[in-house]
């Protein structure tokens, strides 16, 4: 029995959203000193950092930075706090109960 090696048989693998990928930003990698070593080599070959996007800083300006300090002030303004004192005593209790208070 001979095989036909000229037209060998293919194998794709394929997932459901193959072709579908996000679209990646740029990143800027930020060490982070608690996970350190202190040798910069090290930081780079393991990649022990955070990764952050890079994006533009919007310019507001005339009518639109008016309006947004505006906005902002009246956001200011507004805001009320919310009273989680029951939630308190509950987590206490909790924490009591279970021995690690």
């Amino acid at each position: 029995m001979s095989k036909n090696i000229s037209n060998p048989q293919k194998l794709e693998l394929t997932w459901i959203g193959k072709g579908e990928e996000p679209k990646l930003e740029p990143r800027i990698l930020i060490e982070n000193p608690e996970y350190s070593y202190g040798d910069p080599n090290y930081f780079v070959t393991n990649m022990n950092c955070m990764a952050l996007t890079i994006k533009s800083i919007p310019e507001l300006k005339e009518k639109e930075a008016e309006k947004f300090v505006k906005m902002a002030e009246k956001s200011v303004s507004e805001s009320s706090t919310v009273d989680f004192s029951k939630e308190l005593v509950k987590a206490h209790a909790i924490l009591k109960k279970a021995k690690m208070m």
